[in-house]
């Protein structure tokens, strides 16, 4: 893992400027404390501070982007990832991977949030039935596609599918192939070594709804 290197508050305000020229708007505080309280969220573990998050909704999807920096401590926290989540109507569809804090992670965080943004920008519809296409789990982790299962109304009766990638313009595509060629070296070397693939986000534990107990 290179070395850490955590934002400053340069950064965070170069960060919230990007942001909102994009068109996402910052996470306020009362945001937060009533959607925490109307999903019954329980955090996986105690940690300080309330990270600010920056959020973009179109087509209806929403970006949300996890930035690590405290508002309140004017920091980082000192053991954390930044996040890209894509959700629908409160349900999570696609996490990026962790984003680590290290020499590029500025550039890094950024774009991914805007082919994140563009992704939902650019939500796909279907060419047999017209309606806008969902995104689906694939075989692999974290792996998505857009599907379509609104067979009644194909030609073929049949889904229609399309790559997560559909649709990016050439040079976000080419950024995407790089990482993800890399992650696949990444995990080739893990698998020559013996090393076990994966452990980072086998270890992370999600935020939970609480159930209502009788």
């Amino acid at each position: 893992m290179p070395k850490q290197v955590l934002p400053n508050r340069s950064d965070f305000e170069f960060m919230q400027q990007q942001f909102r020229s994009w068109g996402f708007r910052q996470i306020g505080v009362k945001e937060f404390q009533q959607t925490f309280r109307r999903l019954r969220l329980r955090a996986p573990r105690s940690r300080p501070g309330r990270e600010v998050g920056f959020v973009f909704a179109k087509n209806g999807l929403e970006v949300t982007a996890w930035t690590t920096w405290m508002m309140i401590e004017q920091k980082a926290r000192e053991s954390d990832a930044a996040w890209i989540v894509i959700s629908k109507q409160d349900n999570a569809l696609y996490f990026s991977h962790p984003i680590h804090r290290t020499k590029n992670f500025v550039v890094t965080f950024l774009r991914q949030a805007w082919i994140a943004m563009y992704k939902i920008k650019h939500r796909p519809i279907c060419l047999q039935c017209n309606k806008f296409m969902n995104i689906a789990k694939s075989k692999g982790i974290k792996s998505r596609y857009w599907s379509c299962c609104n067979k009644s109304e194909h030609k073929d009766n049949q889904p229609v599918w399309l790559s997560w990638d559909y649709g990016l313009p050439p040079k976000a595509l080419a950024y995407v192939k790089k990482n993800r060629k890399q992650r696949t070296k990444y995990r080739q070397q893990l698998a020559e070594q013996g090393k076990p693939q994966y452990q980072s986000l086998k270890k992370r534990k999600p935020w939970q709804k609480q159930t209502n107990t009788l």
